[in-house]
């Protein structure tokens, strides 16, 4: 029996992983394709874009894997049916339930997987993510300052003729017009970017500021061995930004700080800490659904789909309804409540009726039959 239950427990291990790569990859490179652009018109270093979405990852990887897991369980038992595998098996004693062990270990280790990236790796990451995004934001006026252009900041058009490494520049030329009635112009032979907890300033040497007088037309010239020209006038620097739910742990979230928090806020977190502790659990009744609408009933040559959209009906149903009543556990407390009642109801009835033995199947056979072989 042991060589059975490898035997099936290696395909689905392989199937999910696969499954589970090609969902990952196809997601990661759809959401990673907002993030080019800023790496190429923003002049942001390689590095940063391979940040932003590794970061990505963890999220990524909680919403894949349940849906893997399913379509692996399917996969793997529609294949043992149609090759008449499973028939060979019963016939030589193998249980329905000794059937169903693979399928439960792989989403029990499945679970645990996803309930350490929902508990720990998923704030850590959001965080960082969240951290460099505020960072991009904070310093893109340094980023959209190229050499040979003409960059336009929100009010100042600068133009550089060379740079010397990222934040020294050659042959300066601005024109401040962020005050329409005092607009002034700047030449000056270099210039140096400094940041500071204030913002970007740039630091100009030995050049001319030009200003037109608004009475008499007539212009001004300051010439000046240093000046300082603040670039964050325009993008505003906020050292400490709010932290979104999502960045918290899960002792944070359902102890949230009540004197920096309203109420709102707090039903908001509570959801969240919910939702942390739903989601990976969906995993194990996607699989438990899967194996148990899937094994049993008379074999079909014509093929079970009838029986895999209901399965993925049923888990579609299942998630919307969980992540619709948590929501809704935001105005209304008691709908965590039936949000948790509905998800252990769908782990734990198929699960009983693995163990119950064979009536309890071919009640559920008798079940899933009528609504298969249904004609419209």
């Amino acid at each position: 029996m042991f060589k059975i239950t490898s035997y099936i427990l290696r395909q689905l291990s392989w199937t999910t992983f696969f499954i589970a790569l090609v969902l990952s990859g196809a997601i990661w490179l759809t959401q990673s394709l907002r993030f080019i652009d800023i790496v190429l018109n923003q002049g942001l270093p390689f590095s940063t874009f391979l940040n932003l979405i590794f970061y990505l990852l963890p999220d990524l990887i909680s919403i894949v894997l349940p849906s893997a897991l399913l379509g692996s369980v399917i996969f793997t038992y529609n294949r043992l049916t149609v090759d008449q595998e499973l028939i060979v098996l019963r016939s030589v004693g193998v249980s329905d339930w000794q059937l169903t062990k693979p399928t439960l270990i792989v989403a029990a280790t499945v679970t645990m997987i996803l309930y350490a990236i929902s508990l720990y790796l998923l704030p850590i990451a959001f965080q960082n993510f969240r951290n460099l995004e505020h960072h991009i934001r904070n310093t893109a006026s340094l980023s959209l300052l190229r050499e040979g252009e003409f960059n336009t900041i929100q009010g100042l058009t600068v133009f550089i003729h060379s740079s010397e490494g990222p934040k020294n520049f050659k042959g300066i030329i601005i024109e401040n017009t962020r005050d329409p009635q005092k607009p002034f112009l700047i030449i000056a032979e270099n210039g140096s970017i400094i940041e500071s907890e204030q913002g970007a300033r740039l630091i100009l040497t030995r050049g001319i500021r030009q200003e037109n007088s608004p009475k008499t037309a007539q212009p001004s010239m300051l010439y000046f061995d240093q000046y300082t020209l603040d670039l964050s006038a325009g993008f505003p620097i906020n050292p400490n930004r709010s932290r979104k739910p999502h960045e918290y742990f899960l002792k944070d979230l359902f102890q949230p700080n009540k004197t920096q928090l309203s109420l709102t806020q707090r039903k908001k977190f509570r959801a969240q800490g919910h939702q942390r502790i739903l989601g990976p659990l969906h995993a194990l009744a996607f699989a438990l659904i899967g194996v148990c609408t899937f094994l049993f009933g008379d074999f079909n040559r014509r093929g079970r789909a009838k029986r895999i959209l209901l399965v993925i009906g049923l888990c579609c149903l299942l998630q919307v309804a969980t992540i619709a009543l948590v929501h809704f556990s935001e105005r209304a407390s008691h709908a965590i409540d039936l949000a948790y009642m509905i998800l252990i109801l769908a782990i734990l009835s198929p699960l009983a009726l693995c163990l119950q033995g064979l009536e309890g199947f071919k009640r559920l056979s008798l079940l899933i039959d009528y609504f298969t072989t249904k004609k419209n």
